[in-house]
């Protein structure tokens, strides 16, 4: 997607954007680690020591930049025909699409943290065996209808009744792998970070109305509790639950810290 004179544009590359996006979380993780302050790791908040962390974080950037290595590589390949798929795939993983929004909803089932009020669903081991939400991420960026794609990308973010707001996050960079290699003229980076300090700034409202749908409670009520809580506080969480989100340095630094025991327990 070419939006603008090529020697007047910003070109965005989804894998830099990624790269940079999980390399800085976790460094704002590791360098809250070694001042002793928490990192949650799913429902514990763990403090590790500076060894632990300082190794953790070794880990996780020689990771990165051999991926990265791996893409340059990739890169310097000869391009070869892009991959298109027809309308028919794009049907298909609508109607899947929908057959499974339906099926949660009706049954109650696949809704984040929500126990009560679930039956069992008789169609649960076809949307185990075929994940509708992958199989939209990884058929969207070849569809060759351009109306089909954001159809079913209008569908895939209904994924956000179900207490999971993960799609917000994943549909730019699909967008960017659709449409790479992106260029934006000025004009455009100033109204696209003024949509994004739009949402970062509703995050504190969006975040509480993912709890609520999760916890089964009154949507109705995700104004109050946030400025009930004081906006600004609700703004400071939602940053850090956000990036605490995009890192790995929690998980890395636990089995750093438990290595000789993990060792310990294989070798009996």
């Amino acid at each position: 997607m070419n939006m603008g004179n090529k020697h007047n544009a910003l070109s965005m590359n989804p894998v830099f954007l990624l790269m940079g996006l999980y390399f800085f979380a976790n460094l704002y993780s590791f360098f809250l680690a070694v001042n002793g302050g928490g990192i949650r790791v799913d429902q514990l908040l763990l403090t590790f020591n500076e060894n632990d962390a300082v190794s953790a974080f070794i880990l996780i950037a020689f990771s990165l930049f051999f991926l990265f290595f791996i893409y340059k590589l990739n890169s310097a390949c000869p391009v070869v025909s892009s991959c298109t798929l027809s309308s028919r795939w794009g049907w298909g993983v609508l109607i899947f699409q929908l057959l499974y929004v339906i099926n949660s909803q009706y049954y109650g089932v696949n809704i984040a943290g929500v126990e009560d009020g679930v039956r069992a669903s008789p169609y649960k081991f076809i949307f185990t065996l075929i994940d509708p939400d992958t199989l939209f991420l990884v058929v969207a960026i070849f569809l060759r209808s351009s109306k089909l794609f954001w159809i079913n990308t209008l569908v895939y973010l209904c994924c956000f009744i179900r207490g999971w707001g993960g799609g917000f996050v994943l549909v730019p960079v699909l967008l960017l792998c659709r449409y790479y290699p992106v260029k934006l003229k000025l004009k455009y980076c100033i109204a696209l970070f003024f949509i994004f300090s739009l949402l970062f700034l509703a995050s504190p409202f969006l975040i509480e109305i993912k709890w609520l749908i999760r916890s089964g409670s009154d949507t109705a009520l995700f104004g109050s509790n946030v400025l009930a809580r004081g906006y600004g506080v609700s703004l400071l969480d939602t940053t850090e639950y956000i990036v605490n989100r995009f890192q790995m340095f929690g998980y890395v630094a636990l089995l750093v810290e438990q290595s000789s025991s993990v060792t310990k327990a294989y070798s009996e």
